[in-house]
C-alpha cells in the first residue's frame, strides 16, 4: 500500500522549518514516553459490550477507522486540551538518529495555541529538526525560530488550522489496518478500551523542503487507549523503515490531557517577539511589498508567505519550464509543467512532460498527469509500455506551500543576496524587479535545487505590491554526482482569478481500470 504521510514530518512545523529550508507550514513525531503512565488492568470475562463501544469499534476490532477518528474529534469539540507528541528515530545498530517533542496548549475556541517544539538530529525523512515556539491568539501569531530575521516573526491571523492538533487524520490512517483488536481495560477506575492495529508493509511519501522523500515501512503497529466517549487518551505508532541506505525504527506517541482544564497562557518570549517585530515593522514601514524595500528582500518569510496568502483563495495557473544543458551547450533534458488550481471546492490538475535524460538532474523520468479533488488524487504515469494509474488518498493532494511555490521562494529569497533593480509599470500597478547579487546560503540553495552544489547563480523575480511573485527565472551551474549541468528555469503565475479546472477524461478510465483490477474482471 502507498500512503503519503499525513504522518509526515511534524505537525505544521518540522516540514517547514527543518534545516532552515522552508517556512512554517506541516508534519509529525514520536519518541519514548516521558510522563509516567497510570497502570492499566485488563478486565476479565467477555469481550467488550458492542453497545458501549465508541463509534467505529466492535468487539472483533476496528470496523470504520474514519468513524472512530471522528468520534475522537467530537469528544474534543468545544474543550481546551493539552497535546503532547514525542518521536524517536533509531538506526538498526541502535544509534539515535533523531528525537523531538511537541507540547501544545489548545484553547476551546481553537483560536489560541501555545506551541513548543524541541529536538535534535533528523526526522524519519532525513529532515533536520529545529527548535520552534509559536503563540497565537487568533488575531496575531508570533513565531520564534532561528530561521527568522533576529529570531522572531509576526503574522496576522491564526497560525494554526482549527484541526491541526486533533489527530483525526492520523487515527483514520493508522487504524485502517489489516489486523485490529479491541479489548476492555480499566484505568484510574474507569473503563477504557485498548485498540491495536497491525499492517505488514506500506510505502510512505513525506513532504520535505526540497521535494518529497519515500520510505518503505514494515512491521507497522498502532496502539490506542480509548475512553468510552471515543476520546483517544494516547496512541503509539511505530514501524521499521528503509529510506535509501538508511534503515531503522521509528516510534511516535501522542497524548491528550487536561481536557477542558487547559489554560492557554501567553509565554514570556512573546514580549521580546513584539518588541523585535515591532521594530522591524517600523523599519520597513516604507516597504514596497511585505518583506521587500528599496534595498531588496529584507524578510524572505514575510514575502513568500504574502505570495502564498494572495493565492490562497484565488484560482491560478502555474507554468514552469526547465532546460538542462551540458557545459558545451548541448541540451541534456527539458521539463515543462502546467498546473491549474481552483477553489470551492479545491481542485488541482497538472500536466508535466520531460525529454532527454531527466533523471541525471534529479527529475522524474516519465510524463505525468495529476488530478486532485476534495476526495482523492489520481496519477497517470506514461511509461514506454503504456499508461498506468495510481490512486492516493486526500492527503496526497499538493499542500498550499507546494501549490503556490511558497517554500521554494523562501529558500531562493533567503539563500541569495538581492537588490531592487527596477520598478515597472504594468497597467498602472507597480511591479518590482528583484535580482540576485550573490549566494548567501549555498547548502540550503543546493538542497532546494536538488544538487550537491551550485555556482554562478543568476536569479530575477517580478514582485507586486501585495507580495505576489508574478514570475521568476533562475540560472545556475549544478553539480550532481559526476554530472555538471547548466540549468535554466522559469516560473510564471498567470490567469489569476480566471483559471477554471475541469476533471480530466482520463480519470474515468483510471477509475474503471482500478475497479476492474479490484473485482478481478
Amino acid at each position: 500500500m502507498r500512503r503519503n504521510a499525513v504522518l509526515p514530518i511534524c505537525v505544521c512545523v518540522l516540514v517547514v522549518l527543518a534545516g532552515c529550508n522552508a517556512l512554517p507550514g506541516s508534519g509529525q513525531p514520536e519518541v519514548e514516553a516521558t510522563t509516567e503512565e497510570q497502570p492499566e488492568t485488563t478486565t476479565g470475562g467477555p469481550s467488550p459490550i458492542e453497545d458501549a463501544l465508541p463509534r467505529g469499534l466492535s468487539a472483533s476490532g476496528v470496523t470504520d477507522a474514519s468513524e472512530f477518528a471522528a468520534a475522537h474529534e467530537e469528544a474534543l469539540a468545544g474543550q481546551s486540551y493539552t497535546y503532547d507528541r514525542e518521536v524517536r528515530v533509531v538506526a538498526d545498530d541502535g544509534t539515535e538518529l533523531g528525537r523531538w517533542s511537541q507540547h501544545t496548549q489548545v484553547g476551546s475556541d481553537r483560536l489560541r495555541f501555545n506551541h513548543t517544539q524541541t529536538g535534535t538530529g533528523v526526522s524519519v525523512a532525513g529532515v533536520a529538526i529545529d527548535d520552534t515556539r509559536i503563540y497565537t491568539n487568533g488575531s496575531v501569531t508570533f513565531w520564534n525560530a532561528s530561521v527568522y530575521n533576529r529570531g522572531y516573526r509576526r503574522q496576522s491571523g491564526r497560525g494554526f488550522a482549527e484541526n491541526t492538533f486533533n489527530s483525526e487524520q492520523l487515527l483514520a490512517d493508522v487504524l485502517n489496518a489489516s489486523e485490529t483488536t479491541v479489548s476492555a481495560v480499566e484505568r484510574d477506575g474507569e473503563g477504557s478500551y485498548r485498540v491495536r492495529a497491525a499492517s505488514d508493509a506500506e510505502t510512505f511519501t513525506y513532504n520535505a523542503p526540497n521535494g518529497t522523500v519515500e520510505l518503505n515501512a514494515t512491521n507497522i503497529t498502532a496502539t490506542a487507549l480509548v475512553a468510552s466517549s471515543g476520546l483517544v487518551r494516547t496512541v503509539t505508532y511505530e514501524f521499521d523503515f528503509v529510506r535509501g541506505n538508511v534503515s531503522g525504527h521509528r516510534t511516535m506517541t501522542v497524548r491528550y490531557s487536561d481536557i477542558g482544564a487547559t489554560e492557554v497562557g501567553v509565554p514570556g518570549w512573546v514580549a521580546a517577539a513584539k518588541r523585535v517585530t515591532g521594530e522591524t515593522r517600523q523599519t520597513l514601514a516604507d516597504g514596497l511589498a511585505p518583506g521587500l524595500n528599496e534595498s531588496g528582500v529584507t524578510d524572505a518569510a514575510a514575502l513568500s508567505s504574502a505570495h502564498a496568502n494572495y493565492l490562497r483563495n484565488r484560482s491560478y495557473t502555474v507554468v514552469s519550464n526547465l532546460t538542462a544543458r551540458d557545459l558545451d551547450g548541448a541540451v541534456r533534458a527539458r521539463a515543462d509543467r502546467v498546473r491549474k488550481v481552483a477553489h470551492d471546492p479545491l481542485s488541482v490538475v497538472s500536466r508535466s512532460n520531460v525529454t532527454g535524460e531527466p533523471r541525471r538532474i534529479g527529475l522524474y523520468r516519465y510524463d505525468m498527469a495529476v488530478w486532485s479533488s476534495q476526495n482523492d488524487t489520481w496519477y497517470a504515469i506514461e511509461r514506454p509500455n503504456g499508461t498506468t494509474y495510481q490512486r492516493a488518498g486526500d492527503d496526497r493532494r499538493p499542500p498550499l506551500a507546494s501549490r503556490t511555490g511558497r517554500d521554494s521562494l523562501f529558500v531562493l529569497f533567503s539563500g541569495l543576496n538581492t537588490t531592487l533593480a527596477d520598478t515597472e509599470d504594468r497597467g498602472g500597478t507597480a511591479r518590482y524587479r528583484v535580482n540576485s547579487t550573490g549566494i548567501r546560503s549555498p547548502d540550503a540553495l543546493a538542497s532546494q535545487l536538488r544538487a550537491d552544489s551550485v555556482r554562478n547563480v543568476s536569479f530575477s523575480a517580478l514582485v507586486g505590491d501585495t507580495g505576489l511573485v508574478h514570475e521568476y527565472a533562475i540560472e545556475y551551474t549544478a553539480v550532481r554526482g559526476d554530472n555538471t549541468t547548466r540549468i535554466e528555469r522559469t516560473v510564471r503565475f498567470t490567469a489569476l482569478g480566471e483559471t477554471t479546472v475541469e476533471r480530466p477524461a482520463w480519470v474515468d478510465e483510471a477509475e474503471n481500470e482500478t475497479e476492474s483490477e479490484t473485482t478481478g474482471q
